[in-house]
């Protein structure tokens, strides 16, 4: 196993624990290129918007990054970004 492993998905149809399971990276670079990259997945066929993923540093068993929709008060309005947990 990799040193970092990424969950993600979306708010309205999240599956839970391993189904949201989506590789794992040599570094969080890697995991927040490929979430970056790929705004969209493929949820059972369907295609579905990325609201959120979690980086896990898997040596510490914690969760290092997240990446969800948050509040912008400049723009006033909901953007993507990615906060340390």
């Amino acid at each position: 196993m990799k040193k970092y492993i990424l969950f993600l998905g979306e708010n309205y149809y999240p599956h839970g624990g391993w189904k949201d399971f989506h590789g794992e990276f040599n570094s969080v670079k890697e995991a927040k290129r490929f979430v970056e990259d790929n705004s969209t997945f493929n949820d059972n066929g369907y295609k579905a918007t990325i609201s959120w993923a979690q980086i896990i540093d898997t040596t510490i068993n914690k969760i290092v990054l997240v990446y969800s929709w948050q509040w912008n008060e400049h723009t006033l309005r909901k953007e993507p970004g990615w906060r340390e947990e």
